[in-house]
């Protein structure tokens, strides 16, 4: 399902330099932190940065993304 996501986003963007960054939000993102961690890794090989949603309630999800984030925004 990631890399049709991934292709999918490709074409979007294609030659595109207008887009700066993606906003991962959800429902709850960091349910799915492996896919939350390769698109981030693929937004940074196009040179976008990457803004994450979460309700903050999967501490451990979100160690284990955090270094592919660059901003975590919390919902309380």
């Amino acid at each position: 399902p990631m890399t049709q996501a991934l292709q999918a986003l490709e074409q979007l963007l294609g030659d595109d330099t207008s887009v700066g960054s993606v906003a991962i939000t959800g429902g709850e993102p960091l349910l799915y932190p492996p896919h939350v961690r390769e698109l981030a890794a693929w937004c940074h090989t196009r040179g976008l940065s990457v803004y994450l949603e979460t309700a903050g309630h999967l501490p451990a999800a979100l160690a284990h993304v955090i270094d592919d984030i660059d901003t975590v925004a919390g919902d309380i």
